[in-house]
């Protein structure tokens, strides 16, 4: 099975130390690329692939069986993830919007 990768990774690869100290790494082949997540997530529902994608954007398919999680034996992966806007007396309406639905939304999505 090929997977579902975004264009930046020229190859996409999963790398995990399991609890028996051992390392494993997965590079899926990969024959289609895009630049948005939501396309990731389009490509995979319609079958074209594996896709990596985040728990908060496919919990709710997983829930309705359209989508199904597999390589459920190794670790996830959690990281940090930060908004940055540059320190000005006006921010535009639209980053403002964006941020406040950021704040809103993620809490809800994650563990």
């Amino acid at each position: 099975m090929t997977c579902v990768a975004p264009s930046a990774f020229a190859r996409a690869s999963y790398s995990s130390i399991p609890d028996d100290g051992s390392n494993v790494e997965l590079v899926p082949r990969s024959r289609l690329r895009f630049d948005d997540l939501e396309a990731i997530l389009d490509a995979a529902v319609t079958g074209m692939g594996l896709a990596w994608l985040p728990c908060w954007l496919i919990q709710d398919l997983v829930r309705d069986k359209k989508l199904v999680r597999v390589l459920t034996d190794l670790p996830g992966l959690c990281f940090d993830v930060h908004a940055l806007w540059p320190t000005t007396p006006h921010l535009p309406v639209r980053v403002r919007v964006a941020i406040d639905a950021l704040a809103q939304k993620l809490p809800g999505y994650v563990k």
